[in-house]
């Protein structure tokens, strides 16, 4: 029976079994979330690109310009800063900045049609070359001329929005 005078008697030894070392518990833990979950360890080295996250909704290319910790980068981005993220915010990838996209809009040869090319014509493939005189020269039509009006968009008659009447003695404002 357990009194206030029991805290002065000895206290008898007993051999309980001491408690698995928490490092070890806390390996088996995080390695039953890894499987359960699918997690993968991510690691990026110096020069990767990267894609990162900037703003809440922009994400910017660069590359790795500094590993800060296992988990914080720094990167510089194309247009001279440099940034520090958690690897959550940033994703391998990105494209090689000589083939970005405003560089192909800058190059004005791609707005120009292609010159068109002569196909061999096949009559004179087949035809046996008596004469340079009894050959005759094979005319190629011009091209149809192309209609190059815009079509008509379609018109969508609209009311107006009827404006709502604030009556403070009316019981309701709904129009009927």
């Amino acid at each position: 029976m357990n009194s206030p005078f029991s805290k002065l008697l000895p206290k008898p030894e007993t051999h309980e079994p001491a408690p698995p070392a928490s490092a070890e518990k806390q390996l088996a833990m995080e390695k039953q979330f890894l499987k359960h979950h699918g997690a993968r360890p991510r690691y990026l080295t110096l020069g990767d690109r990267v894609i990162v996250l900037t703003r809440k909704d922009k994400r910017e290319q660069g590359v790795i310009h500094k590993v800060l910790s296992q988990t914080r980068y720094s990167v510089r981005l194309e247009d001279g800063r440099v940034i520090d993220r958690h690897i959550n915010h940033i994703w391998k990838g990105g494209s090689d900045p000589s083939t970005r996209p405003e560089s192909l809009m800058d190059d004005w040869s791609l707005l120009q049609p292609p010159t068109p090319e002569t196909p061999p014509t096949l009559e004179a493939d087949h035809q046996p070359a008596a004469s340079p005189a009894a050959q005759t020269p094979v005319i190629q039509e011009p091209n149809p001329p192309v209609n190059l009006s815009t079509p008509a968009r379609p018109a969508c008659n609209r009311m107006a929005p009827k404006r709502l009447i604030l009556d403070p003695s009316a019981k309701s404002y709904s129009q009927r």
